[in-house]
């Protein structure tokens, strides 16, 4: 039988064991950093001689109002910036999105990898690859179809041309450590006019 100062001290003892007294754990010294948050709204840049006459010839004089976005990114390691444009205007544009065009150096001109129809920003480049070059993901939707982010795989000699069919992959969302490339914008006023002045001649990166 317990004597009721024993059982006192039981008490106590039990008392000064409980979880909530307990000391917070410690920081673990290796945890990882915390990712980087990628800027949604990069600043596009005006394309190089080169890559201007291959994006003119590809969407060709009848398209005076067109614009673009551009960015330059190395999307096969490389070391040479490929250069993601997406061209926007009435006359260049369905009601699915408009078109975004990859552009790699090829020597001392660019050839077109990727000719992706009806599509919208945000375009991004995926910390996935295939075949040694970054996945992209491009937004569709509009026309009766079904919207979000896809995810596009180079197959080794290009990228697929129709988001909406396969082998382009629907995804439930893009993934957070997605590179932005080319932001949403508001207007295709905010492009620069594809047969505008001002061009650059110098190459990208």
């Amino acid at each position: 039988m317990f004597r009721p100062a024993t059982l006192s001290l039981l008490l106590v003892g039990l008392t000064a064991c409980s979880p909530s007294e307990k000391s917070p754990p410690k920081a673990v010294d290796n945890a990882p950093p915390p990712v980087a948050a990628v800027s949604a709204k990069p600043k596009a840049i005006a394309l190089p001689g080169p890559a201007l006459a291959a994006l003119r010839a590809d969407f060709k004089a009848g398209a005076t109002d067109a614009r673009y976005f551009a960015q330059a990114v190395d999307l096969n390691g490389d070391g040479k910036n490929e250069i993601v444009v997406h061209v926007a205007g009435p006359m260049v544009c369905g009601t699915g999105g408009c078109n975004t065009v990859v552009l790699t150096p090829d020597g001392d001109k660019y050839r077109i990898v990727a000719d992706i129809s009806v599509n919208s920003p945000p375009i991004r480049a995926a910390a996935t690859s295939s075949h040694g070059w970054r996945d992209l993901i491009v937004e569709v939707g509009g026309g009766g179809g079904p919207s979000g982010p896809v995810l596009l795989r180079f197959d080794g000699s290009k990228y697929p041309d129709d988001p909406s069919d396969t082998p382009a992959e629907r995804l439930p969302a893009a993934p957070p450590d997605a590179q932005t490339l080319v932001a949403p914008f508001d207007s295709f006023a905010q492009g620069t006019l594809l047969y505008g002045e001002g061009q650059s001649g110098a190459p990208a990166g």
